[in-house]
């Protein structure tokens, strides 16, 4: 018999597809609660969130533990900016990468030969996830010196934060006991990078990933690594170091500054892909087997709103991805509500951006040579040439020129045919002027005659912010007719 949850499933799923964002002095649509959101399906959903300005608050299972993954590493970078404060050291400082130290692909990956600075270790850590730069940091202080940092700043809520090879070899050790007793580097070569001959042949009978059974110890394991607290931390713990942070209350100012600006470079935030393009976005996001987890800032006109959603127990990941969207715009707005009349519906350029517009891509690739050494004549060139109509073979291509000495951060929403959106986000690097492009792919399922791998064609919007500033609003279409 279906239950009125299972009935409300399907009608909540197809509302995720809302339009993405409200024009100035509209409210969003009709939102179902957080708690018809949660009852909606079969697994456990965790919400904490706080408008820093107003105060308000807003929570749901809020002390629940979940599994961090990798999103530990703000944890981790916090713990380690703090210990080279109170030793005298500075972030400048490198560190050898042995062989021993490899934990899978990354930005890292086997460059045994070189150093790399600790502030380089906590961007890769951070904006990819590298397994390898999360352990190097973890080494210096260890889940003890974790652990005392996050008590010095009054911080509860998280549990033994270790490196990615002990939480492994916990882990595939329930599954097999052999496997927790080899070198965190073979484990890293089989289990991330698929080297099955990785495995020493005398003791494994073939790959224990094709032995029956494999797939469900490993989700035992994991569900066993949370119950003892390994890597874990409610909701409310995430938003509140997420808070520490931002208001420069986690340690040294300037620490604090280091670590907001790599959340504003870092991956894409779930929760933020169906806000105005123009409210920066600044955060973490990790989507894999046993880890769901969303958590960072939306800087909105009516104060930052600092949000934290986790989940386990789901085994699709389109549908977390889509409860986390629908969560982040009702809980924004619900903490927000003055925001909405404040979104910006006129495009200017700021300061140090020269120009933005639309191109053939071969255009684009022409300007880009012009702009590294004559970055006002490229602005001209693009003001004076964006396009509106693009024929067949023309890939529409977004060009942004903008420059200054700190990074400017970019967010672009292609409105699609059909309703349907796709956002991106960018870092232009500090110093001098830069050129950046964003071309209009194929996004899988979306074409003109839904016909897979056909072109998609029809009419088309674009909006782009630099730095929470609206910088371009425009309307575009795409044709199938030749040039």
């Amino acid at each position: 018999m279906m239950t009125r949850d299972m009935r409300l499933l399907p009608l909540i799923f197809l509302s995720l597809l809302g339009a993405p964002e409200p024009l100035a002095g509209q409210a969003g649509p009709s939102e179902f609660s957080l708690r018809d959101l949660v009852r909606a399906a079969n697994g456990h959903l965790g919400v904490a969130a706080r408008n820093l300005a107003s105060g308000r608050r807003e929570t749901h299972d809020g002390g629940r533990r979940f599994l961090l993954g990798r999103t530990r590493a703000l944890v981790v970078a916090v713990a380690v900016l703090d210990h080279l404060r109170r030793r005298g050291g500075s972030p400048s400082e490198t560190l050898p990468y042995p062989r021993r130290a490899y934990r899978g692909h990354g930005v890292l990956g086997r460059r045994h030969a070189e150093r790399f600075r600790i502030d380089a270790l906590i961007r890769h850590a951070l904006r990819t996830g590298d397994p390898s730069a999360l352990d190097l940091l973890h080494a210096m202080v260890g889940a003890e010196g974790v652990a005392t940092c996050m008590k010095r700043l009054g911080i509860t809520g998280f549990g033994r934060i270790t490196s990615l090879a002990e939480e492994r070899a916990f882990i595939l050790g329930r599954v097999d006991e052999r496997l927790s007793a080899l070198p965190p580097e073979i484990l890293a070569r089989w289990f991330d990078d698929g080297e099955t001959r990785a495995l020493d042949p005398l003791v494994f009978d073939g790959d224990p990933r094709k032995a029956p059974g494999f797939a469900s110890r490993l989700a035992r394991a994991r569900n066993d690594a949370r119950a003892a607290g390994l890597n874990t931390a409610t909701p409310a713990a995430l938003v509140a170091l997420i808070a520490a942070i931002w208001k420069g209350e986690a340690g040294h100012p300037h620490d604090c500054a280091l670590l907001a600006e790599e959340l504003r470079s870092a991956r894409r935030l779930t929760f933020a892909d169906r806000l105005p393009v123009c409210w920066q976005a600044a955060g973490l996001h990790e989507s894999r087997p046993g880890v769901s987890i969303s958590a960072g800032v939306i800087e909105t006109g009516d104060g930052p709103v600092v949000l934290a959603l986790c989940a386990n127990g789901y085994s699709w990941r389109e549908m977390v991805d889509g409860f986390f969207a629908r969560m982040g715009r009702t809980i924004t707005f619900r903490l927000a509500p003055k925001a909405a009349d404040r979104i910006a519906t006129e495009a200017r350029l700021p300061r140090g951006v020269l120009a933005a517009g639309l191109l053939p891509r071969a255009a684009a690739d022409d300007l880009e040579a012009t702009c590294r050494v004559r970055p006002r004549a490229a602005a001209d060139r693009l003001t004076g040439s964006s396009r509106e109509l693009f024929r067949r073979g023309e890939d529409p291509t977004l060009v942004i020129v903008a420059g200054g000495e700190s990074p400017r951060h970019v967010a672009v929403r292609w409105c699609l045919p059909g309703g349907r959106w796709i956002t991106d986000r960018a870092t232009l690097p500090a110093g001098g002027f830069h050129l950046r492009s964003f071309v209009l792919g194929r996004p899988p399922g979306i074409s003109a005659s839904g016909g897979k791998g056909d072109r998609i064609s029809g009419e088309f919007r674009v909006r782009v912010a630099v730095d929470g500033e609206l910088v371009l609003d425009a309307p575009f279409t795409v044709s199938t007719r030749a040039p």
